[in-house]
């Protein structure tokens, strides 16, 4: 997808408790928070957000009060999930900062993990 094409595209996010599946994917991105936040930037729609986020064993919130994907609007979300199109991702997702420290470098960041494409 041409960079300008990815610029544009809709962010959705969604925050959700961390489970099983999920942290097994996350482990190697050193992402361990108890609450995530699954986030993509697509054209496809929300119901292939919702498919790729049913194989981390996510289903469909439609009949709870919680409003399952929603846009995003946070630049330190929507730039980073825009670099990374049609890919589901997690970052951490409790509303506090959450860091880790890379051992080569002492630098803290902030985790992402690729959970792929959809």
């Amino acid at each position: 997808m041409p960079l300008d094409a990815a610029a544009a595209l809709p962010v959705f996010v969604q925050a959700v408790p961390n489970n099983h599946q999920l942290s097994q994917a996350c482990s190697e991105y050193r992402l361990d928070s108890p609450q995530l936040l699954l986030v993509a930037a697509t054209s496809q729609g929300i119901e292939a957000l919702r498919r790729a986020a049913a194989k981390y064993g996510i289903r469909s919130q439609s009949h709870t009060a919680t409003p399952g994907f929603v846009p995003a609007y946070a630049p330190s979300i929507v730039d980073f999930a825009r670099q990374h199109p049609d890919r589901l991702l997690a970052r951490p997702g409790t509303g506090s900062p959450y860091l880790v420290v890379d051992e080569e470098t002492g630098v803290e960041y902030t985790p992402w993990a690729a959970l792929g494409e959809f």
